[in-house]
C-alpha cells in the first residue's frame, strides 16, 4: 500500500487518529496481519489488544469503549473500508 492510498482512506473514514503506512511490512510481519488495510489496537508496551480489517471512524470509539471495559465487541454491523 503506497502512502496515497492511505491519506484516501484516512479522508474517506475520517479517522481521528494516526495512520501508517507500512511500506517495509514490517507491522504487518510483527503482528501477523493478512489484509490491508487493517486496523490495530495495540497498548503502549506493544500488547496487541485487537486487529480488524479498517472500519469507519464511528465505529472505532465503540471498539475503544469495549476494549477498556474488557466487554466484548460485536463488530457484526460494522462496515469495512475495502482496500
Amino acid at each position: 500500500m503506497y502512502e496515497a492510498d492511505v491519506a484516501d482512506y484516512i479522508e474517506e473514514s475520517g479517522v481521528p487518529f494516526p495512520a501508517y503506512a507500512d511500506t517495509e511490512d514490517s507491522i504487518a510481519r510483527d503482528y501477523e496481519i493478512l489484509s490491508v488495510p487493517f486496523l490495530a489496537f495495540i497498548t503502549k508496551d506493544g500488547l496487541l489488544m485487537l486487529t480488524r480489517e479498517f472500519t469507519y471512524a464511528k465505529d472505532v470509539s465503540r471498539i475503544l469503549d469495549a476494549l477498556i471495559a474488557g466487554t466484548e465487541i460485536d463488530t457484526s454491523d460494522m462496515e469495512t473500508v475495502a482496500g
